[in-house]
């Protein structure tokens, strides 16, 4: 159970699908488990104990978590991290309530070291459950630490307080071991001050990526916004050529006749509501995920500047969604280049574009289908959006005539 416990925080706190890794953490939990009931039997010093069972502990999670150094540095860092600091304030917390010795609390025959194994498993998993219930996640932190292209200065700020947590467990260790040192509560004091150091470090990060998100998805709406201006004036451009070319054909003889065939060439514009869905899925939409409903709002803006109809539909099994923005740019991409397709086309093709999400446990789907020919020079721009969702590690099925684009998002 500790070793459960130890493992859930940072899962469920860096905002990975904790059913996803249940299993998985079960099964760490049984090799550590093991691990530490033969290691018990060895002379090695508790020092060397705890460090062989932080390096095998990295290994089990970097093999069965499948993540990289940097995720595996912050997972075991966090995790084991934490829970010691929890299992140190709960220790100092009975000694000053009873008239027990650290000795008595740490190593002592009695019930007194499984009271405290149990206290620290049932405060942390009551914490695991408060950031689950209220969705308290550093889901920010942990995209960034999947980042290919991460910076060398964020690369190196998480490489410190990844270094800086195990010494923090060091110090705890140390404290917890050698409880009746001299200098306990000046050490006690250090690990408070280190512990406290790590966590602003921690939320300061999310806070700077959160922002970063923020001024991102901002900039991809600045673009449509940007983008539906250009798209108008071309509009205006194309009705002022269409009206003085009324204005010639009515100096000719036959104007009436004239202007009629001129106009049944043109095609006409219609501005046809984007979004066919009802209300209640437009709410469930805005509430599983607020940029991904602002995307499809400002999509709906520039197809009906195209006098195109975007179909949306919806099955929502589940109210887990974890769209990425990255992802959210992708989507902005394929959905630009359709829109363009479909307006150069003639007026005989049906201008509609389907759009529909299914949402379901541990995976969301895309299905976007469009009939109409995408082969064409502007399709590069459709393959490179397909290929950055699958460096997302997404599944791609598509077609690009007609277009049918299946993409599937596991949740991490």
């Amino acid at each position: 159970m500790e070793w459960i416990t130890l493992l859930s925080l940072p899962v469920i706190l860096l905002g990975y699908f904790y059913r996803k890794y249940i299993k998985r953490i079960i099964l760490i939990a049984l090799i550590m488990s093991l691990f530490a009931v033969v290691i018990r039997y060895t002379p090695l010093p508790i020092a060397v104990i705890i460090a062989l069972q932080i390096l095998l502990l990295m290994v089990l999670v970097k093999q069965f978590f499948r993540v990289n150094y940097l995720e595996m540095f912050v997972i075991t860092g966090i995790g084991y991290g934490f829970y010691i600091f929890i299992q140190l304030l709960i220790a100092e917390m009975m000694m000053s309530l009873s008239n027990f010795s650290y000795f008595d609390i740490i190593f002592s025959n009695l019930s007194l070291p499984v009271i405290l194994q149990i206290l620290t498993i049932i405060i942390t998993v009551s914490l695991c459950y408060l950031l689950s219930k209220y969705t308290y996640y550093l889901d920010e932190l942990r995209v960034h630490l999947r980042e290919p292209n991460l910076t060398k200065r964020l690369r190196n700020i998480i490489i410190t307080l990844s270094v800086l947590t195990y010494v923090f467990i060091c110090l705890a260790a140390f404290v917890l071991v050698e409880g009746e040192l001299v200098i306990r509560d000046t050490l006690v004091l250090l690990c408070i001050i280190v512990i406290f150091i790590i966590m602003s470090g921690y939320h300061i990060l999310y806070t700077q990526f959160q922002t970063k998100r923020l001024m991102e998805a901002k900039k991809i709406f600045l673009d449509q916004d940007q983008q539906a201006s250009t798209i108008i004036e071309k509009l205006v451009r194309e009705k002022e050529v269409r009206n003085n070319a009324i204005l010639k054909l009515t100096e000719k003889d036959n104007s009436i006749q004239s202007i009629k065939a001129f106009i049944e060439k043109e095609q006409n514009f219609t501005a046809s509501p984007a979004w066919t869905t009802k209300n209640d899925l437009r709410k469930g939409l805005e509430g599983l995920d607020e940029l991904l409903y602002a995307l499809l709002i400002n999509k709906r803006r520039l197809a009906r500047l195209f006098g195109i109809i975007i179909f949306v539909s919806a099955n929502i099994e589940s109210d887990n969604s974890r769209i990425t923005l990255r992802q959210i740019k992708y989507l902005n991409i394929i959905m630009d280049e359709l829109l363009f397709v479909l307006y150069q086309t003639p007026s005989s093709i049906d201008k509609k574009i389907e759009f529909h999400i299914s949402i379901r446990e541990q995976e969301m789907e895309f299905l976007i289908t469009c009939d109409v020919d995408a082969q064409t020079s502007s399709n590069l721009k459709i393959i490179d959006a397909i290929t950055l969702f699958k460096q997302d590690n997404a599944k791609i099925d598509y077609e690009l005539n007609p277009v049918k684009l299946t993409i599937i998002c596991s949740f991490v």
